[in-house]
């Protein structure tokens, strides 16, 4: 790496630091994101340890009926909380970390398989995607999955290179590391099977082989459970229509976080009364999705135009494709593997099976970024060096108004300030109700553990619960997906007078004073 090239790396960290760090405190912890909080604030990493895997809840007493929890990222945060303490900037700026780590490897993994100038440009594009920012502002395990994947595929491109016994241990380990964090890992390190299978005749295939098994032979304890998943966040999907496929493509190109107002536009379709500075960021976010799709496209058929149109027919596989130019050319086929296989399998099996439906949100594929990022550099890095600047400032310019709406405008639930309120407001006879029992983890995070809240599911419950009581609270929030239909309010209305109603960001409080 000479002087110039560092001095760019550098830049290109630095600017991930930036991004990854500023206002990474500034919102209350949302519901997920509680899930995390509560774990490391009322377990210890042995305690972790043996929910996660015997469980397959870490935070029991919460989220009752969800077996989706693995272990190994609530375990290493748990660790960090010792170091640096608990709270919205310690636990989310374990995942600014390794979103920051991730730019490194990016480029050190496009370095190996193209150019030192295409990795620059993905690390660059990287640095500014704001999935992987967002992702690494959010005290989940997204950002750390994304970081192991990158691991994986290095060590899984090193052990292809020279065979050398630590890479195929580090391979193993970062694959073990990502099935032991989330059961979506799966699916990436099923592209890694298939490259090998490819590759079969290539040298090394049976060493790296036998890595790959060795993490297989990991996973059988945690097998059952990933055919016994039925709860968690894809409960709340329906299966992918061509309408959620263009919005999945969308969210994972670019993105906006619209005001309130501007949300509210958006969902009544009152396009006429949408501002001239929102509909540039509008603008700008479809915009970035057509120019990365763009060079997506260029980067990913970038071998199209050299295969020979006389040689359709490799004689050992007898399928219609030049086997031999992909193996000249590897790397190629290694990221279409990396991009193309996780995101069909989601997708296929979202289609087929009637309760795994879980594509849709980003999140999920979110260890495919990196390889799309890559392609998309290629297809810039092809261009003469003025026309590649060019469009390196577009993604720059393009991307300022969505980076900006997502740092200037709430996004997250304003648990701790409904808690806040409530800590001001609840008097000792008073009894909390929320709409859904998950949203106490949030609550009893920022309020306090408290015998007088409690999760409700219908209306049926709430009148149990408020029975003899002349006044009583309601917490609503996700509301479109729990009580859509307002039962339960509809219930206290009809029994109460609305007495108070304050509003957070999708949090909603109601106190109610018996008629």
């Amino acid at each position: 790496m000479n002087k110039k090239t560092a001095l760019y790396l550098i830049l290109i960290l630095m600017l991930g630091v930036f991004l990854r760090i500023y206002q990474i405190g500034s919102e209350s912890f949302w519901l997920d994101e509680s899930a995390t909080a509560i774990a490391v604030k009322y377990y210890s990493p042995s305690e972790i340890l043996k929910n996660g895997l015997v469980y397959g809840n870490v935070t029991p007493g919460y989220w009752e009926g969800f077996t989706n929890n693995l272990p190994l990222y609530f375990v290493l945060l748990a660790f960090w909380v010792k170091l640096f303490g608990i709270g919205e900037f310690a636990l989310r700026a374990f995942s600014a970390l390794f979103g920051l780590l991730s730019i490194l490897i990016v480029y050190l993994i496009a370095r190996e398989l193209i150019s030192e100038k295409a990795a620059l440009i993905s690390s660059f594009l990287f640095s500014l995607s704001i999935n992987n920012i967002a992702y690494s502002q959010e005290a989940r395990h997204y950002a750390f999955l994304s970081f192991v994947a990158l691991c994986s595929v290095y060590f899984f491109i090193k052990s292809f290179q020279t065979g050398k016994a630590r890479y195929l241990l580090m391979l193993a380990i970062s694959n073990i590391a990502g099935l032991y964090t989330h059961f979506i890992f799966i699916f990436f390190v099923s592209f890694e099977f298939a490259y090998v299978i490819i590759m079969f005749k290539k040298k090394y295939i049976r060493r790296i082989l036998a890595s790959l098994l060795l993490v297989g032979v990991s996973y059988l304890p945690i097998i059952p459970r990933l055919f016994n998943q039925t709860n968690g966040a894809a409960a709340f999907l329906n299966k992918p229509t061509i309408t959620a496929v263009i919005k999945f493509w969308l969210m994972f190109n670019a993105w906006i976080f619209p005001t309130t107002e501007l949300r509210s536009k958006i969902y009544s379709q009152d396009f006429f009364q949408i501002g001239a500075i929102d509909w540039l960021l509008i603008s700008s976010a479809l915009l970035l999705v057509l120019v990365t799709t763009g060079f997506f496209v260029i980067g990913a058929f970038n071998f199209v135009g050299k295969i020979n149109k006389n040689d359709l027919f490799f004689k050992k596989f007898k399928l219609p494709l030049k086997f031999h130019y992909f193996t000249e050319r590897k790397w190629m086929l290694l990221l279409l593997f990396w991009f193309f296989i996780p995101l069909s399998l989601e997708l296929l099996l979202s289609i087929l099976h009637p309760t795994a439906t879980i594509f849709g949100p980003v999140r999920y594929l979110i260890f495919i970024l990196p390889a799309y990022l890559i392609l998309v550099s290629i297809g810039v890095s092809n261009l003469k060096k003025p026309y590649s600047n060019a469009a390196i400032i577009i993604f720059v310019l393009l991307s300022i108004l969505p980076l900006a709406s997502y740092y200037n405008n709430i996004d997250k639930q304003q648990w701790r300030e409904a808690a806040i309120f409530m800590k001001e407001s609840l008097k000792s006879d008073e009894i909390v109700m929320i709409n859904l029992p998950y949203n106490i983890a949030p609550f009893d995070y920022y309020y306090g553990k408290s015998n007088n809240v409690f999760g409700v599911f219908n209306a049926v419950q709430a009148s149990k619960l408020s029975e003899n009581k002349n006044k009583v609270w309601l917490i609503l929030s996700f509301e479109k997906y729990m009580d859509p239909k307002g039962s339960i309010r509809k219930y206290l209305e009809k029994e109460y007078r609305l007495d108070l109603e304050k509003e957070f960001f999708d949090i909603k409080i109601l106190h109610f004073v018996k008629k």
